[in-house]
């Protein structure tokens, strides 16, 4: 386990009386099969967005670099559009930089290209990093995002004292990128890493007027707590996620206007004044968990559904299941929705085994109320899968 990935889901069961978030049901029985044991979903359908190729790099394999992980996934102006983290060879290396692809349909994926930059500078050991991918404002601007940060030690993340800030650019509906800017700095950023993009107020009326409603969005930056572990005042979730060690939230919101949140090792928050306070929720009960993400959402149905690696070996990451639920606490029907593991092409620090680091569309909407997933295998491959429940 990585230094910064402290606990599970099992050892804060024992500090809190009240667990909000349950599961109750069959669990895998042998996670010896890649499917561990669960069944599997018939309405699943997965596309390929990138494949690792080192031996014969072009731009449709991202240049050849076999690190790719974290995709973020939204739906924009009729098309579907992913990013994620993409270097050479390893986790927290440089260089490292954040690609992004689109497709009309989900499955046929235009050949990446370049989101964020590596930073020119290799030796400054600067890197990409990302818990929030897009933003579509409430003017209409559609922003993507992405954090830089250098790496701590030989080996540890791009943020807490290390990270430099948060940037975006527009994606235009037509596709064009706009200039990047630095949306927000981290407090306690290095001082000899010198910005190599101008801060937003810079940027024209629309863009500035998005970033500020990003800023003012209290449960969408939920999701940067971890990269920055500072500024009580700015995140409302302050002193919980200190509490309970958040990481990579996903928040839905109940019918009766409850907000729960879940993050990395089941980890619950949640809010009844609309976001403005979080309390302590536990863990997801009943169900082990990782270090992974896990995605949360309310579908159109009205169905609540978590996606994660029903697992708590942090190396082995599979299978990528879902479990559903009618109030959004109580949660049951683990079935698999992935349960196909290919061998690791290639060798690199920190690549977990199986299909990982789930995400659905986190900004605007499916075009067809099915579930539509992001996520990486090995964390060398980038897919999506499109779910009906």
């Amino acid at each position: 386990m990585r230094p910064y990935e402290r606990g599970t889901n099992q050892n804060l069961t024992a500090a809190f009386s009240m667990n909000l978030v349950s599961y109750s049901g069959p669990l895998p029985a042998d996670f010896s099969r890649h499917d561990g044991g669960l069944t599997q979903i018939s309405n699943v359908r997965t596309s390929l967005v990138l494949r690792a190729d080192r031996e014969n790099p072009s731009p449709q394999n991202g240049d050849g670099w076999t690190y790719n992980h974290a995709p973020m996934l939204a739906h924009f102006a009729g098309r579907f559009w992913i990013s994620w983290l993409s270097s050479p060879r390893d986790e927290h290396a440089a260089p490292c930089r954040t690609l992004l692809s689109n497709s009309e349909n989900g499955e046929s994926w235009a050949a990446p290209r370049e989101l964020f930059p590596p930073f020119p500078d290799e030796s400054q050991r600067v890197i990409m990093h990302g818990r929030c991918g897009f933003y579509l404002a409430r003017n209409g601007v559609f922003l993507a995002l992405g954090f830089y940060g250098t790496v701590s030690g030989q080996d540890g993340p791009p943020f807490f004292d290390h990270g430099i800030g948060r940037v975006a650019r527009q994606i235009h509906p037509d596709g064009t990128l706009g200039e990047i800017y630095f949306v927000r700095f981290n407090a306690n950023r290095p001082a000899h890493i010198e910005p190599q993009f101008p801060f937003f107020d810079r940027a024209d009326f629309a863009f500035r007027e998005a970033c500020e409603s990003l800023l003012a969005d209290k449960i969408k930056t939920l999701e940067w707590w971890d990269e920055e572990l500072q500024d009580a005042k700015f995140f409302a979730h302050f002193d919980v996620a200190r509490e309970q060690n958040l990481s990579a939230i996903s928040v839905f919101e109940r019918e009766n206007g409850q907000l729960i949140g879940i993050g990395k090792w089941g980890r619950v928050i949640f809010s009844d004044d609309g976001g403005a306070s979080w309390e302590n929720g536990g863990v997801l009960e009943g169900v082990p968990t990782n270090g992974a993400k896990v995605w949360a959402q309310k579908l159109e149905n009205e169905k609540y559904v978590l996606v994660f690696n029903p697992t708590s070996d942090n190396s082995r990451r599979w299978p990528l299941a879902l479990c559903t639920s009618r109030d959004g606490l109580q949660f049951c029907d683990l079935r698999c929705v992935v349960g196909e593991v290919p061998p690791r092409r290639y060798d690199g620090k920190f690549k977990d085994f199986g299909p990982q680091y789930v995400r659905g569309i986190e900004a605007g909407n499916a075009p067809d109320g099915a579930l539509w997933l992001a996520y990486s295998m090995n964390k060398e491959d980038i897919w999506v899968a499109r779910v009906e429940i």
